[in-house]
């Protein structure tokens, strides 16, 4: 009830603005036909006294001799007679000699007359306007508002010609106070009747309005419900395509992976590089398609920390070297001294930006030199990091850099069939790039390379956010690993490639994982003995990963293990399910050994932390 009155409001304001502005709209119409109306009138009236006077009465005037007395009051007589049946408040005419102006004849008020005040015969008019005074160069009527010592008017200067080429004025005028009074007289008539019927009629049309504003009301919630079903449905089939796609793409790289670590010929090693990079390029596609649906839903969410800047570009750098196989590229990395060692920022956001630079400028450079170079530019809370990517590819045709950023658009020319894609990394590093405050640009001459820049604004940080070293970052993959972190390990995976790659991966590194295929096994196996840590898969059979996780945490000893939600989902909303349903760390598919090894040493510093705040029974009993 409360949207209906509120729009009933809105309704108003507007109904009030549209009535005033249409109201304003007549005024301005009805002061246009009869500003007309009232030039016509003067008009007609300087023409009627034209022809009042003759055609011959303004022929060979000369000076004050050139018209008898009789004439004068004659023609004085005939004007006054016709302005008063005009309404208006002169109508005279001119003529002009030696530069000045004279009054051949007026009419004159019954008062004028009684008091003998009135313009005779070839009087000098020195009020004459240079309005009137231009008139006798011009061959249509004009007219003006003006002022002289009889008042202030509104007039008509009409140019006419006598049998003898003479020119002269022809003039009619009225006081502007009479113009004015009769203009918003008329306009007045005018508005008020227009004003009726349009009240008459908006009062119809309010009672039919306030009804389809209800039923409008009802299209657009109903609406509204359709657009978030559909937008939570976006959200599911993705989710779930990134879960489909991510699981066997774990299985092919995990595969890789342990494949590296065993005796392989040059050949061998080389494709197996290939199948391992191809499998990175899809599973980056497959980011990026995640990170376009999170912009254009308003659900980029930014988690920026503190990080060593060098290392991370260290790795960008590394990354995209795997990529450059055969071609003759020199990639390199130019970090400035006055850079910091830490810096506060979006991690993975500036992560992904790298990666998509320096893979583009790859991908479009053929042999020569990519370059990335890293600044920094102002100070304090203004402080900002400088990226500069430099390449000497095939550059960017003018014609193609207006669209450049704009997503699925795909560079087109003779070389297009050698550079395909999905025309999403740049539209993308431009939206992280906004996200965070910061700016992208770039430069391109064909032929001769390209250079894109962005900047982002470093945050500050206190000590407490400063990353905490990992004194075993070192530690090698191998069976020594679990050596040094001992654990029991419950792998809950339903997927048989990611069953037997994860299995694989653990036992490399030196530990005997027990198994489940589902939720429902897991729970059963942690009823009879507690694991430290737990992969939990979310999506199978029988039993999710969710409700499993909370099952276990309900059983005695279920709140000291440690458990990872391991899983193919990427999406914030559902990394936040899984942190609500009390998982304690995330690993997402595909993971690598480095990633598998970092949990693994979160699980152990875990459990030592609860082995040190457990008493033991000697201190009780002491």
């Amino acid at each position: 009830m409360f949207k209906l009155k509120r729009k009933t409001w809105i309704f108003l304001l507007i109904y009030i603005v549209g009535v005033s502005g249409y109201i304003y709209y007549l005024y301005v119409e009805t002061q246009g036909i009869l500003t007309e109306n009232i030039n016509n009138k003067l008009l007609h009236a300087a023409l009627g006294a034209s022809a009042i006077l003759g055609d011959r009465y303004h022929d060979n005037l000369i000076d004050k001799q050139s018209k008898s007395e009789a004439e004068d009051w004659n023609a004085i007589q005939r004007l006054s007679s016709f302005n008063d049946s005009m309404g208006t408040a002169f109508v005279y005419s001119v003529v002009k000699r030696s530069g000045e102006a004279y009054l051949v004849s007026s009419s004159a008020s019954k008062k004028e007359i009684q008091e003998k005040n009135f313009v005779r015969f070839f009087d000098p008019y020195p009020d004459a306007s240079q309005a009137l005074l231009d008139s006798f160069e011009r061959t249509e009527p004009t007219w003006i508002d003006y002022s002289d010592h009889w008042g202030d008017f509104r007039a008509v200067f009409v140019p006419m010609k006598s049998q003898d080429g003479t020119i002269y004025i022809a003039g009619a005028e009225m006081t502007l106070a009479d113009y004015y009074q009769q203009l918003n007289q008329d306009s007045l008539h005018h508005i008020i009747l227009a004003i009726l019927v349009f009240l008459v009629f908006s009062l119809i049309r309010m009672r039919a309005h306030l009804q389809q504003l209800q039923i409008n009301e009802e299209v657009l919630n109903q609406a509204k419900n359709a657009a978030e079903d559909a937008d939570r449905s976006k959200t599911r089939f993705l989710a779930t395509m990134s879960h489909e796609i991510r699981t066997p793409m774990y299985g092919v790289i995990g595969a890789t992976e342990l494949l590296a670590r065993s005796a392989l010929n040059r050949e061998q090693s080389s494709l197996l590089q290939t199948i391992n990079t191809s499998g990175r390029t899809l599973l980056s596609l497959i980011d990026n398609i995640l990170d376009l649906a999170k912009i254009e839903a308003g659900k980029l969410e930014l988690k920026p920390r503190v990080f060593e800047v060098r290392a991370l570009v260290s790795s960008s750098i590394e990354m995209i070297r795997q990529n450059i196989q055969d071609k003759p590229i020199v990639l390199e990395a130019l970090v400035s001294p006055d850079v910091p060692p830490l810096v506060k920022t979006d991690t993975n956001c500036l992560r992904q930006i790298l990666i998509n630079l320096l893979g583009n400028a790859v991908k479009f450079t053929e042999a020569g030199k990519v370059s990335l170079m890293v600044t920094t530019s102002g100070y304090g809370t203004r402080a900002r990091l400088e990226f500069s990517i430099r390449d000497t590819g095939i550059g960017i045709p003018m014609e193609r850099q207006d669209s450049l950023f704009k997503p699925f658009a795909q560079f087109k020319g003779p070389a297009s069939q050698r550079f395909t894609g999905s025309g999403l990394g740049l539209s993308i590093c431009k939206n992280l790039v906004e996200a965070q405050q910061g700016t992208l640009s770039f430069t391109s001459q064909p032929g001769v390379g390209s250079t894109f820049s962005f900047s982002l604004p470093m945050e500050l940080f206190s000590v407490s956010e400063l990353p905490i070293r990992d004194d075993h970052a070192s530690v090698g993959f191998d069976s020594s690993f679990a050596e040094d972190y001992p654990l029991d390990i419950l792998l809950v995976e339903n997927h048989p490639v990611s069953q037997k790659v994860a299995m694989a991966m653990l036992q490399e590194l030196g530990y005997a994982p027990d198994l489940a295929s589902n939720g429902l096994e897991a729970v059963n196996q942690c009823m009879t003995s507690t694991p430290d840590i737990i992969f939990m898969d979310i999506n199978m059979p029988v039993m999710d990963g969710l409700t499993a996780i909370r099952k276990i945490r309900e059983l005695p000893l279920g709140d000291i293990c440690y458990i990872v939600a391991f899983t193919a989902s990427a999406f914030s909303s559902e990394i936040e399910r899984f942190r609500a349903a009390s998982a304690n760390d995330i690993l997402t598919k595909p993971a690598n050994f480095q990633a598998l090894s970092r949990v693994l040493q979160r699980a152990a510093n875990y459990r030592q932390q609860l082995q040190a705040s457990t008493p033991t029974m000697d201190t009780i009993s002491g």
